[in-house]
């Protein structure tokens, strides 16, 4: 509407982020003087006031539907014939559904379900096959006080735990000093826009840090497990229940979706009751004010304990069995092409923090998909970049398999179709490093690409085009006719014994390509193809480190810059830490993300790190 009205798209943008989470109903009920205008809305207020026109048009398209499709899983439970209450179609496939939404369908009375499918589950079950353990390991009903699970939250080590990996989660955890699975509940519900805000209250109250007071003596059997705090829905319903009013959920309704219909209706009946249990009328405005807030951003708690049960369940796997975890976790990826962008140096580097080992890629091991393999992981195929399934199933199919030379592999990978851009990476990243070093390889792919095209053996080549190669030239003329039968030259080497040419250009690469690619380079194609740096065990290699990341650090008085924090991981042991540089040596020795640099001397304050003494590698 604003482009239909001329506005200009940085104005149309102001705007609209002015709003935030609120509704165009809830701001005209604040412009009304109905409910409070917090002060994260007064820009919305100005705006809706201001551009008169253009909110007179949103009041009207506000809410429409701007596309019809099927829900992917909500299910619906009805008593009756499901056409007394809404109409209904069958789709393509027979499917039949109910031509409503999600608020017309609970409005008429009927139950509404949505059965979620989640990455977790595949997770957990993967874990669960791989770790040995049978199925009541990860059964809901169990103790919930396992004190070295518990210690998983309160350390904040939630990397690849369901709803609790964020940063900001894990700081929520380790000031909460989590005690069993109600307060894993509660931080899921508390860590939420708005409810964020609570957190440091929450904590502190409960380590007796912070006073606070009841309202009224009626909400402390309420409001007694988060401290006084509205946290959940189900309080609100609890509230109304406690005041007797006539359907007490319709007061979570009614504040969560600040209708102001259903405000008018349900808050007479609820200050009518309360009175009646002598509350004053500071006491009820004040609780009005308090329940509208906290409804914004109150959350389910049968959700957020389901959530945290399962999230319990994931941190025993990563407690009790941490290589098969981070397995599981990473096969719950296969598929998913953002892994290696998005996902795999978070997790890899937490596999190396908790010091599980990941074997280094070999073509006669089973690559088909994460397992576990004395205590360490065999990494799966399939995540990585430019690979699939097929290419891990020719590998493993070929694992057994004598060969006399290597490129009869390069050309049994080609003839079952892997393409000529996934073997050089499949050799870079070292899967055939058993037969020599990556550059040798890689030359040997080349003459395999020259003279056996497609997996076919080249009948004639050109004796011009190799005329600059005497190694080559020599090794076709020892194993193919270069003269006719009157001994004249030939333009070209025909008759070739190309199984023989194949394997001397192999020998003469093995015995001659000097050297391999360097620290530099094979770094970059792990992080390229991988997504991280697969740490090599090597002793010497633990202090050169990998930068990733660098942010400026600034004192709190003057907020000069005095530091720079920079985020290195170990080329020897993968780990990924973060660690700070002071502005004096940096300025004589100055760094830049992608380098690596060997750490000769550091200091330890806490659990920093921070670096007095560097070179720069490459």
């Amino acid at each position: 509407m604003c482009r239909v009205l001329g506005i200009e798209l940085a104005q149309a943008d102001a705007i609209a982020k002015s709003f935030g989470d609120y509704q165009i109903e809830e701001i005209d009920s604040m412009i009304a003087g109905d409910i409070p205008t917090p002060d994260n809305a007064k820009d919305a207020v100005r705006y809706v006031k201001q551009y008169s026109e253009l909110f007179r048009y949103v009041r009207k398209l506000n809410g429409l539907p701007k596309s019809f499709g099927l829900h992917a899983c909500g299910k619906i439970i009805s008593v009756g014939e499901l056409d007394d209450y809404l109409p209904s179609r069958y789709d393509a496939n027979g499917i039949r559904f109910l031509e409503g939404d999600m608020h017309d369908v609970e409005d008429v009375g009927l139950v509404k379900v949505d059965v979620l499918g989640l990455r977790t589950l595949d997770q957990e079950f993967d874990t669960l096959e791989m770790s040995g353990e049978d199925r009541s390991f990860i059964r809901s009903k169990q103790s919930f006080n396992d004190k070295k699970v518990l210690d998983v939250f309160r350390n904040g080590d939630t990397v690849g735990i369901f709803q609790f990996s964020s940063p900001g989660m894990k700081k929520t955890l380790q000031k909460m000093d989590v005690r069993g699975i109600d307060d894993i509940s509660i931080a899921n519900a508390l860590f939420r826009p708005g409810a964020m805000a609570y957190i440091d209250n929450f904590c502190k109250r409960r380590k007796g840090q912070e006073q606070f007071e009841y309202l009224h003596p009626d909400l402390e059997p309420i409001l007694k497990n988060t401290y006084g705090i509205i946290v959940f829905q189900e309080q609100l319903i609890e509230i109304g229940r406690m005041a007797k009013i006539h359907n007490p959920d319709l007061l979570r309704k009614a504040t969560g979706k600040k209708n102001p219909k259903l405000l008018n209706q349900v808050r007479p009946e609820l200050e009518e009751k309360l009175k009646q249990h002598g509350w004053t009328d500071a006491q009820f405005e004040k609780l009005w004010t308090d329940m509208i807030e906290f409804s914004r951003y109150s959350f389910n708690k049968s959700h957020s304990s389901a959530y945290g049960i399962l999230a319990y369940m994931t941190a025993k796997q990563k407690a009790y069995y941490p290589a098969e975890f981070f397995a599981g976790l990473c096969n719950s990826f296969l598929g998913d092409s953002a892994f290696v962008k998005d996902h795999a140096k978070e997790i890899m580097s937490d596999v190396y923090r908790h010091k599980v080992r990941v074997w280094p890629l070999d073509y006669q091991q089973d690559h088909r998909r994460c397992s576990v393999k004395d205590g360490g992981i065999l990494f799966g195929i399939p995540l990585i970049k430019g690979m699939n399934a097929a290419v891990a199933d020719t590998l493993w199919a070929m694992k057994d398999r004598k060969y006399a030379h290597f490129w009869q592999i390069v050309m049994e990978m080609q003839a079952n179709g892997v393409t000529t851009a996934q073997i050089p990476n499949l050799i870079r990243l070292g899967f055939f490093s058993s037969w020599g070093s990556a550059k040798a390889l890689l030359r040997v792919f080349d003459f395999c690409q020259q003279f056996a095209k497609g997996g076919e053996f080249s009948k004639t080549i050109s004796k011009k085009k190799i005329e600059n190669d005497q190694v080559l030239y020599s090794i076709l003329e020892k194993h193919s006719e270069s003269t006719n039968a009157k001994g004249v030259s030939l333009a070209s080497f025909r008759k070739i014994d190309m199984p023989s040419v194949l394997s001397d250009v192999e020998g003469y690469c093995i015995n001659n390509v000097r050297g391999d690619f360097s620290l530099k380079e094979k770094v970059a194609t792990q992080v390229d193809l991988l997504g991280f740096v697969m740490g090599s065990g090597v002793q010497s290699d633990r202090p050169k480190l990998l930068v990733h990341e660098m942010y400026p650090v600034n004192r709190k008085s003057d907020n000069k810059q005095f530091a720079w924090s920079i985020v290195a991981q170990s080329i020897g042991s993968g780990k990924l830490e973060r660690y700070t540089i002071r502005m004096a040596l940096f300025k004589t020795n100055p760094i830049q993300v992608g380098q690596i640099i060997h750490c000769l001397k550091y200091e330890m304050y806490k659990q920093y790190y921070t670096i007095t003494s560097y070179r720069i590698l490459c």
